[in-house]
């Protein structure tokens, strides 16, 4: 990798982490925004899924907003919403306000993560492209690696108002950083879009066989650790009795886990191909669900029963994202920021969504994760070896002007 496209890929890395660090930085201190607020475990985990829900349906407006305007000016803007939607969350007084700052908070993330990845699109071809991705991916987890513990000294320290404050700070640090180094990376062959949102710009799309089940991969995938982060203060605090400091400690030793696994999945990649290493995630997230299962029957919730299964699915989500992303991404060069919007879209949407429904079963955490786990990693994994000989060519589509 060359100085300049080092660059772009640290360019990249600082506008990810908006998402995580939005998500992971404040779960600590869910159970006292819950009695802060007096309400229910579920409706505080609603504003996760007001996040998620928002980063993910924004991409929409976000990716021809990076192909018509170019990728710089919407970095900067998404950039300063987050930083002014994070101040309304620390002011917030009620539950309602606090629900609208992270949605408001959700948008702005949306904007950062589909220049993120459309970054990448611009500078990077082939198996470099799988391979930025896999980096890219595996500093998506430097944040859940810290965050949590982070937030938890704040809150403790502070209160858990102060969370947001630093996230505040982050934006303003990060804003001066990418307003001063980031290039506009737009190609000239870019087709812009005549309106915001027009059904026909995602026509070549969903009519891709590849897109759409590398696109479901990549949504099985997400969804399977969001699942895991929505659950896990419900699971290691309020049931097995962590501290929150010692939940930070937990969950940032399983996001170490996942950079390692994005840093060795290039090399799974141009041994295997992309095909097959989606593939081998998938068995193994699928596998991860049913361990964690048979341990939910057999013992009930125990920690090992828990982290142990999670740790493994972490494994084949750090194999899926990359080759997945990359695969799904590669035939429409014209169309990067559309195309990375479409798919960052399903994987929010999708991932709030199970989320969600998985919340309303009312089942204890541990079922409910590694039912999450076993049905999605089966779905991709029955899904990938139907239809594998179609999925292993991957051609550039030219859309229609």
């Amino acid at each position: 990798m060359n100085r300049s496209s080092f660059a772009i890929l640290l360019l990249a890395t600082f506008l990810i982490l908006f998402s995580p660090l939005g998500i992971d930085i404040y779960l600590p201190a869910l159970p006292t925004l819950a009695r802060v607020f007096e309400a229910t475990s579920a409706e505080i985990q609603y504003t996760l899924s007001l996040f998620i829900f928002a980063s993910g349906l924004g991409q929409l407006v976000a990716g021809p907003l990076a192909d018509r305007y170019g990728r710089r000016p919407i970095a900067l803007c998404s950039i300063v919403l987050f930083l002014l939607s994070s101040l309304a969350a620390a002011a917030a007084q009620d539950l309602f306000q606090l629900y609208i700052s992270r949605t408001l908070q959700g948008l702005a993330a949306c904007g950062t993560s589909v220049v993120s990845y459309t970054l990448i699109r611009d500078r990077f071809n082939g198996n470099d492209r799988a391979t930025a991705y896999n980096y890219l991916n595996g500093s998506l987890c430097v944040a859940p690696a810290m965050a949590p513990f982070l937030g938890a000294v704040l809150a403790d320290s502070f209160g858990w108002r102060w969370i947001f404050v630093a996230l505040a700070a982050f934006s303003i640090c990060v804003f001066g950083y990418i307003y001063a180094r980031l290039p506009e990376t737009r190609p000239d062959s870019t087709l812009k879009p005549e309106s915001l949102f027009s059904l026909k710009h995602y026509g070549p799309l969903f009519s891709n066989s590849s897109f759409l089940y590398y696109g479901f991969a990549c949504m099985a995938a997400l969804a399977s650790i969001i699942c895991y982060v929505s659950f896990a203060p419900l699971v290691l605090i309020q049931e097995l009795g962590l501290s929150q400091k010692d939940f930070g400690i937990l969950f940032g030793a399983n996001a170490v886990l996942i950079i390692l696994a994005n840093l060795f999945a290039p090399r799974i990649i141009s041994r295997l191909g992309a095909f097959s290493t989606v593939i081998s995630g998938c068995s193994i997230l699928g596998g991860a669900g049913l361990i964690m299962l048979l341990s939910y029957y057999l013992n009930q919730t125990t920690l090992l029963g828990y982290v142990i299964p999670v740790a493994i699915a972490s494994i084949g989500f750090a194999l899926i994202l990359g080759a997945a992303t990359s695969q799904a991404l590669a035939p429409f060069p014209d169309q990067a920021g559309t195309a990375s919007a479409a798919l960052g879209c399903g994987q929010m949407v999708g991932a709030a969504t199970i989320s969600a429904m998985a919340l309303e079963t009312g089942w204890s955490g541990t079922l409910a994760v590694s039912m999450v786990l076993a049905v999605l990693g089966g779905s991709c994994l029955i899904a990938g070896v139907g239809f594998g000989q179609r999925l292993q060519s991957v051609r550039s589509v030219q859309p229609k002007a």
